[in-house]
């Protein structure tokens, strides 16, 4: 309602007391910058009268001009892996390098004939030897082995063998038993049951490591079970001894002294049987320490003799 004498303002908006001063228009700036910010884009679009898109097309908070592109970073990355692999390739022996260590056999050579190598002289004073033996053998780029199993009895009478002897060697190729050797022995005790013990004891003086594995009767302490384990650097020997005829009338079983005593003769013989050269490796020795067959024989030489 507009009180009587007073003339409407024409300027002035709903609510707004007469009297009352008012804004002035500001002048047009041709160089002031839209309000809205941004760049281009958002300002073309106010223009064109379109929506302006919610976030600014511009740089990312933060970002400066001095900003290396992030393929540049990620191509810097594979350049410093690759560089990184080639070193460690290189210190490692090259590029197809063979970096696994080297097989070290200890002089031992493979025999194929097992029974022909193994010392049996110290079971044959206690024993007499039941049919025939029977030897067995594999290669394989891993590793090769050879073995020898040997039947025996005490009884001259009887039909039927008491006693075997497996004699077993492994010539281990690429893969160094050192770390397992121990451990695989020890575990052995863990045979033991309600009516066998299982015992492990180290051997001195057989190979770089040895040891001793025996299993006996628990009602009666009599020893069925023996084997000799030995390593030296990448080869394995095991020699195996039971008796499944422990006594008869008028025979006492072996002790346990006595099947040791068998065992480490026949070990320590048969490992130096194992050292000498077999079959053309004895002829190509033969050779070497001679001179060879050829040299006495053919024609002399341009410049020997009267040619």
């Amino acid at each position: 309602m507009s009180i009587p004498g007073e003339q409407p303002n024409p300027y002035g908006g709903p609510g707004q007391q007469a009297g009352q001063p008012q804004p002035q228009p500001q002048p047009h700036n041709p160089y002031a910058q839209p309000a809205t910010g941004g760049y281009g884009y958002a300002a073309a679009s106010q223009a064109l009268g379109s929506p302006v898109p919610g976030p600014s097309a511009g740089p990312p908070a933060g970002a400066s001009r001095g900003r290396l592109p992030g393929w540049v970073w990620a191509l810097g990355g594979v350049v410093l892996a690759s560089a990184v692999w080639a070193a460690g390739t290189i210190v490692g022996g090259g590029f197809g390098g063979d970096s696994e260590p080297t097989a070290d056999l200890a002089g031992y050579r493979f025999h194929k004939d097992m029974c022909e190598s193994v010392y049996r002289s110290p079971f044959l004073e206690h024993y007499t030897t039941h049919g025939s033996s029977a030897s067995n053998h594999s290669t394989h780029d891993a590793m090769d082995t050879s073995s020898c199993l040997m039947r025996y009895k005490r009884d001259r009478s009887s039909r039927f063998a008491s006693t075997f002897v497996t004699f077993t060697a492994t010539w281990h190729k690429q893969t160094d038993p050192t770390a397992e050797f121990e451990a695989r022995a020890q575990a052995q005790e863990s045979r033991s049951n309600e009516n066998q013990r299982y015992r492990v004891e180290p051997v001195e003086e057989l190979g770089e490591e040895a040891f001793l594995i025996t299993s006996e009767r628990k009602r009666d302490g009599q020893l069925t079970y023996a084997a000799l384990a030995v390593r030296d650097r990448w080869v394995e020997t095991h020699l195996e001894w039971s008796d499944v005829e422990l006594s008869r009338a008028g025979q006492s079983p072996l002790t346990k002294t006595q099947v040791r005593s068998m065992l480490t003769k026949s070990t320590e013989e048969t490992l130096a049987e194992l050292r000498k050269p077999t079959g053309s490796d004895a002829s190509n020795d033969s050779d070497e320490q001679t001179g060879g067959s050829d040299s006495d024989s053919g024609p002399p030489k341009r410049g020997e003799g009267d040619i």
